[in-house]
């Protein structure tokens, strides 16, 4: 199942951080506060009720303090994080998508219920129901519905020329994204970062080796 550039933004990103504050493992509180800085994936976030900015707060907070930090090597994605890929993976198959959007990524998350993620989400009053009408349906918690398919384009980053959003340029990253370096920006633009795509078939291993 192919990513989404916005979902390789996301996924690059929860590398990226977790390696510059040097922590043990990538979790699904990376990848929440990855997801809280697309744009689409934001507005979703507060058309089902949350605030984003204050999401991004506690994230960053639990992140830089309650976090176990290795400063020996890379980070290795947590048990936690593989669910939740391999959970937006099949719920992209299953709805007969041509690729996983952020939006399956926040959908996914809600399942992991010991998780800080889904606490902060929780707290705010944003459910997993609340997010598929918005996604599904257009059907917002705010009191401005948009009409159906105009939150899947926002999240999966594709244009909608009738409301003038602008489109994401669907550009490549990084050619392997656990390198703490950046890249040149000439490769960042022709280069498809494999470790995203690679991490459906890395979260399957992972959960099958703990099982």
């Amino acid at each position: 199942m192919k990513m989404s550039v916005e979902v390789e933004i996301a996924l690059n990103q929860v590398v990226e951080e977790a390696s510059r504050r040097q922590h043990e493992f990538m979790t699904v509180e990376h990848l929440l506060l990855a997801l809280c800085f697309d744009p689409g994936l934001s507005k979703v976030l507060v058309h089902s009720g949350g605030d984003v900015d204050a999401l991004k707060k506690a994230l960053t907070k639990y992140l830089d303090e309650e976090m176990p930090r290795s400063p020996d090597g890379p980070p290795s994605p947590s048990l936690g994080l593989s669910r939740v890929v391999r959970r937006a993976t099949m719920h992209a198959q299953g709805a007969e998508k041509n690729e996983v959007t952020p939006a399956d990524l926040l959908i996914a998350i809600f399942s992991e219920r010991d998780s800080m993620a889904a606490a902060l989400l929780d707290e705010q009053g944003v459910t997993r129901l609340a997010v598929v009408e918005y996604v599904s349906h257009g059907v917002s918690k705010i009191g401005e519905d948009d009409p159906v398919g105009d939150d899947k384009a926002d999240a999966s980053g594709e244009s909608d020329e009738r409301s003038g959003r602008p489109k994401v340029a669907k550009n490549p990253l990084a050619a392997y994204a656990v390198h703490l370096s950046p890249p040149p920006c000439s490769t960042r633009r022709s280069t498809r970062s494999t470790w995203a795509r690679s991490w459906p078939a890395r979260a399957t291993a992972v959960t099958s080796r703990s099982a």
